[in-house]
């Protein structure tokens, strides 16, 4: 983008009252646009406009089309942050769009300042990114190597039992006793949080399976980025950021272990939105991501050996954080079981 220049963002849908306000809201907020209906017209128009961001609205589009022109437009421009916009219901259409590559999602009806201050994150990403493509490049490539082999390494245990799930989780952590440690210790809090809630015995089964392997992702992660000794670049935190998608991959790599998958992408969502990847709140949030959120921060405030003083104080943090970071529901079910004096053992 020349430098003074107003950003110019693609548009791409039909005539809709979403595509009319989102242009208009455009140029209230003084950015250029330029629509262009398909994948090809938004390569043309790159190429003699220049683009700063997309904006694809799956509202005209219907969804299968529209996520499969996100799809082939992050191939087509792999430089381009996505934006999609859905008036579809749920999550699950931002969920797959996400997935697919689109760096943000909005829901209709989108509000002015939704619409501003997403277009800006997207600019600023490209800004930012157009000086250090290569390095982050370069971390991606070798991140997806990593997420490759963790696919692949998964697919050929052929694993198909919680005991064979552990089993290969345990090599996968290797000499790291400490994480090893730290996700058992997650699944089996899970798990009793879960039924302390009443749920079913399956979902709580499918529960603990997914918290065994909420950090696997973090696998994938260059070790140049998670062993780095000064703070991470905005750059590496996005990549840090990714290990949910490496999780998904995993977990969509055998049957046994698909059901896992939606969980595992939003387990690092938070309550009030302020989470990733998506940004859901409250109960849009899948209840097995809800849970392990406090399971997480229960074993982190509070680890094995902490003392009664720790342990309450961890409890206090939890309470604090309700309606914020976790679902009050989900905390309320832990002070339960503790006020029950009844200790159980997990099984996942």
């Amino acid at each position: 983008m020349i430098q003074g220049q107003k950003p110019n963002i693609l548009i791409i849908g039909s005539e809709t009252t979403l595509g009319r306000h989102v242009r208009e809201a455009l140029a209230r907020q003084e950015y250029r646009y330029t629509c262009a209906a398909s994948v090809e017209e938004a390569v043309s128009a790159n190429r003699h406009l220049g683009v700063d961001a997309a904006l694809v609205d799956m509202a005209s589009l219907g969804a299968p089309a529209g996520l499969s022109l996100a799809a082939s437009l992050r191939r087509a421009l792999s430089h381009l942050p996505i934006v999609v916009l859905t008036s579809a219901p749920g999550v699950a259409i931002a969920f797959e769009a996400m997935r697919l590559g689109a760096t943000d999602c909005l829901r209709a009806p989108v509000s002015p300042t939704d619409l501003r201050e997403a277009v800006e994150r997207a600019v600023r990403w490209r800004r930012s990114a157009a000086g250090r493509a290569g390095a982050l490049d370069r971390l991606a490539r070798e991140m997806s190597s990593r997420t490759n082999a963790l696919v692949s390494a998964c697919a050929e245990s052929g694993m198909g039992s919680s005991v064979a799930l552990e089993e290969w989780v345990s090599a996968l952590y290797g000499r790291d006793r400490w994480m090893w440690d730290h996700v058992r210790r997650v699944a089996d809090l899970s798990v009793l949080i879960a039924t302390t809630m009443g749920a079913d015995p399956r979902v709580v089964a499918e529960i603990g399976r997914a918290a065994l392997l909420h950090d696997v992702g973090r696998l994938a992660i260059p070790a140049g980025v998670i062993q780095k000794p000064a703070p991470l670049t905005r750059d590496e935190q996005t990549l840090m950021r990714t290990h949910v998608q490496a999780s998904y991959e995993v977990a969509m790599s055998l049957p046994f272990l698909e059901p896992l998958a939606v969980t595992l992408f939003t387990v690092r969502e938070r309550y009030d939105g302020s989470g990733y990847p998506l940004g859901l709140t409250g109960d849009s949030i899948p209840f097995g991501a809800r849970v392990i959120a406090v399971a997480e921060a229960l074993d982190s405030l509070s680890p094995e050996d902490a003392d009664e003083t720790s342990v309450a104080e961890a409890n206090a943090g939890l309470v604090q954080g309700a309606g914020t970071l976790f679902d009050p529901s989900v905390v309320r079910a832990w002070l339960r079981y503790l006020d029950s004096g009844v200790r159980r053992s997990a099984c996942y």
